[in-house]
């Protein structure tokens, strides 16, 4: 269905079918396509894909979430189907089908924060022991330096350093739909280079120079492992690391290097480099409730400060 095919006065389905195709498809990235191809084919077409779009009102978007919230459906997916609702219509807008976004007068469903505990200095160094030496070792060291999933699997030894002890992030490997996605980071920010740890370094010192070519977490035929594989090897090393965790993935990793740098005091902005973020606000809103007794510290400088002062 091309534009000037698509009815003056089209259906919900007419235009999310044209504007997936035509405005999602090639502006996103395949994973970010996939899922607002998901949310529209499961949340919105089935609730609203043969009204016309200029019939749809805010009190029956409003109406739709709230009976998902009490569905038990997760705030973040109803969340999620507005955020998407919103773009398409706005799109909408300026294609001239309506006048309104009417999502934008939807109250946006509260999503609560999941608490996420990062790894403590004993449990960091028990998965440094488990690993040690093997090529999960060389995974948690570098999730231990910051890096997201998709920027471990699309490392290359070639990125690496390790005699200046620099580490670039060039490339992020994604799997979308039916197979992998290698693409630039996502943001300026995100393509960066970091220093890593001496204890980064010993790690991947271990590999000798002949076998640092190609991916560092590679299968038989070259290409980057999947995520799930990685988070078996991960699985395993918490296993022999005898942690009483079931939480430990690579986000997790990484948001242990965040607790670790801001609790020894790096400055926010060098934390927002090493995690590849935008803003300092983006680093301070993901991880700033980190460490509840840093506030503790933080009081106790204060009162050092005053007394100091007489």
């Amino acid at each position: 269905m091309t534009r000037s095919k698509l009815p003056r006065d089209p259906t919900v389905r007419q235009f999310i079918s044209l504007w997936l195709r035509d405005v999602v498809g090639p502006g996103v990235r395949p994973t970010t396509a996939g899922g607002y191809r998901y949310i529209c084919q499961n949340r919105i077409l089935p609730e609203w894909g043969e009204l016309r779009l200029r019939a749809l009102r805010a009190v029956e978007v409003q109406a739709f979430l709230a009976s998902e919230l009490r569905r038990g459906q997760a705030p973040s997916t109803v969340r999620q189907t507005l955020r998407i609702l919103r773009i398409a219509l706005e799109r909408a807008r300026g294609f001239g089908f309506v006048k309104v976004n009417v999502a934008r007068e939807v109250v946006t469903p509260r999503v609560p924060r999941p608490v996420i505990v990062p790894l403590a200095p004993g449990e960091v160094r028990a998965l440094l022991r488990a690993t040690r030496g093997d090529a999960v070792g060389r995974l948690v060291v570098l999730g231990l330096a910051g890096l997201r999933a998709g920027e471990l699997r699309g490392l290359q030894w070639g990125d690496l350093d390790l005699r200046t002890r620099r580490l670039h992030v060039r490339r992020t490997a994604q799997w979308a739909g039916k197979g992998l996605d290698i693409v630039p980071p996502k943001t300026l920010a995100s393509l960066r280079t970091i220093a890593l740890p001496r204890f980064v370094v010993r790690e991947l010192a271990k590999v000798s120079r002949r076998e640092r070519r190609g991916f560092l977490f590679a299968g038989v035929k070259g290409t980057p492992l999947h995520g799930t594989v990685l988070q078996r090897w991960l699985n395993r090393a918490v296993m022999k690391a005898r942690l009483r965790r079931n939480d430990v993935t690579v986000h997790l990793l990484r948001h242990t290097a965040a607790a670790m740098l801001l609790e020894s005091a790096v400055h926010l902005r060098v934390v927002m480099n090493v995690l590849g973020h935008s803003r300092v606000s983006t680093t301070i809103e993901v991880y700033g409730h980190l460490r509840p007794e840093l506030h503790a510290q933080a009081a106790a400088t204060m009162d050092s400060w005053i007394y100091r002062q007489r």
